[in-house]
């Protein structure tokens, strides 16, 4: 939790819904004992997020609708940048093909939670 508060944003934790993971039919198959055990602990980790919910923020801000939590813009970081791939027209110009694009394209994209 203070990675993702640090790395995002001090308020993600509150936006952020664990998911109870449950076998069905076509998984149930490959439930070996190390996938039991990790089944039966998802609720051990849902508790201690839990516990470190109400450590972390106050009674009001755990009961605002996870769509009213402010990610404010000015907080925001980016996960991950890639750098610019070269421009397509010099691309093929060096290969010996000439062009006019001058068409200028990322390989990733900048990602705000």
């Amino acid at each position: 939790m203070d990675l993702l508060q640090s790395k995002v944003h001090p308020n993600i934790p509150l936006r952020i819904n664990p998911t109870e993971i449950r076998p069905y039919t076509p998984t149930k198959k490959r439930i070996n004992d190390k996938r039991e055990i990790a089944l039966k602990n998802q609720y051990t980790v849902l508790n201690i997020w839990l516990d470190e919910l109400h450590k972390r923020f106050s009674p009001s801000e755990l009961t605002t609708p996870q769509h009213m939590i402010s990610l404010g813009m000015q907080k925001m970081r980016y996960i991950f940048d890639t750098p610019k791939m070269p421009k397509i027209g010099k691309m093929r110009e060096k290969k010996g093909q000439k062009s006019n694009q001058n068409v200028s394209h990322r390989y990733g994209k900048k990602i705000i939670l």
